[in-house]
C-alpha cells in the first residue's frame, strides 16, 4: 500500500486506529511510509515513539499529539532507549477530507503546525473518550458524541498554531517528496525481485550518495534495512495465513534462499519462522 484510501462506515466522518508495536515485535505496516489525502491525528499513550513527517524527525512522548496533514509522508516508529526497545501504544485519528472541509472552508489552504508541542489533558481526554466509544455498542448518539469530539480537538489544535500552505511549501523539496514517493510505491511492487540500491536512485534520478542519505534523513533507516522489514512484513502475513513451506515463503519475498530468510526473521521475532507460526497457531488456531 502507498497511497493509502480508507472505507468509512456510513455517514462516519472518521476512522479510530489503536497501533500497538515495539522495536521486536511484530511488524505493522503502518509503520511504513505512507500518505493518504486525510488528515492523521496520532496520539501517543505509551511509550516513546519518533515520527517521520516528510523528511522531519519528531519524537513524541506519552501525552503528545503529533499531526501529519494531508498528502505528507509519514511513518511511526517505536522509540529507543539505551539500547532496548520501547513498547508503544497511539492512537491514530483519520478524519475525512469532507468534514475536514465543512469545519475549514480553507482547508486547502492550511496546515497544521508540529513546531510547538501539543499535549494538554483536554486533548488526553479527548483521545480517551474517543477509545471508550470504539470499544461500545455504535449507534447515533455516540457517533454524534464523538463528531462533537472531535470538533473541540480541532479546535485545540487550531489554538496551537494554523499556518498558510504557502508559507511552508518548498517547490524544490515538494520535488524530492514526490520522487521519494515514487520509490516507496516502486519498492512495494517490486520487493520480491532484485532491486539494489543503485538500481532503484538511478530510476529515480537520483545520485547514489545523495539517494542513500535522502533515504535515511526521509525513512529513518537505510535503504536496505526498509526493504529487508518490508520482506520480513510480508513474509511473515504468509506465514499465518497460509500454509506453504519456509522456503517458498522465503523466495516468494525476496530471500534469495531459507537459510537467509530463517536468520534475518530470528534476529527480527527472536524465533525461527517454524517456531513463530507454531506460537501463532497455538492462540488462534489452525490456519
Amino acid at each position: 500500500m502507498n497511497h493509502e484510501f480508507f472505507e468509512y462506515e456510513k455517514d462516519k466522518p472518521y476512522i479510530f486506529i489503536p497501533v500497538h508495536s515495539s522495536t521486536g515485535s511484530k511488524v505493522n505496516e503502518r509503520l511504513f511510509s505512507h500518505w493518504h489525502e486525510e488528515l492523521e491525528i496520532a496520539y501517543c499513550k505509551k511509550g516513546n515513539a519518533r515520527h517521520y513527517i516528510n523528511g522531519e524527525i519528531i519524537d513524541e512522548k506519552p501525552g503528545h499529539v503529533i499531526v501529519t496533514n494531508s498528502e505528507f509522508m509519514h511513518s511511526i516508529m517505536p522509540g529507543i532507549k539505551d539500547d532496548s526497545a520501547i513498547e508503544i501504544v497511539t492512537y491514530v485519528l483519520i478524519i475525512r477530507p469532507s468534514f475536514l472541509k465543512a469545519c475549514f472552508p480553507s482547508y486547502d489552504e492550511i496546515y497544521f503546525s508540529n513546531k510547538e508541542t501539543i499535549a494538554s489533558a483536554a486533548i488526553s481526554e479527548i483521545f480517551e473518550n474517543l477509545f471508550e466509544l470504539e470499544n461500545a455498542e455504535n449507534s447515533k448518539l455516540s457517533f454524534l458524541h464523538a463528531e462533537s469530539l472531535i470538533l473541540e480537538l480541532l479546535y485545540q489544535l487550531s489554538r496551537k498554531g494554523v499556518v498558510r500552505r504557502n508559507e511552508v511549501d518548498n517547490i524544490n523539496v515538494q520535488k524530492d517528496i514526490e520522487r521519494m514517493k515514487g520509490v516507496i510505491s516502486f519498492i512495494k511492487d517490486h520487493f520480491r525481485e532484485k532491486i539494489p540500491q543503485s538500481l532503484v536512485a538511478e530510476k529515480f534520478y537520483f545520485s547514489i550518495s545523495y539517494f542513500s542519505r535522502y533515504f535515511k534523513k526521509m525513512m529513518g533507516v537505510s535503504y536496505s534495512e526498509f526493504l529487508l522489514n518490508y520482506r520480513l512484513y510480508k513474509a511473515e502475513s504468509e506465514l499465518v495465513t497460509t500454509s506453504k513451506s519456509i522456503m517458498d515463503i522465503a523466495v516468494n519475498n525476496g530471500f534469495a534462499d531459507d537459510r537467509r530468510f530463517i536468520i534475518s526473521f530470528k534476529k527480527k521475532f527472536g524465533c525461527t519462522p517454524l517456531q513463530y507460526r507454531k506460537h501463532d497457531r497455538s492462540i488462534n488456531g489452525n490456519f
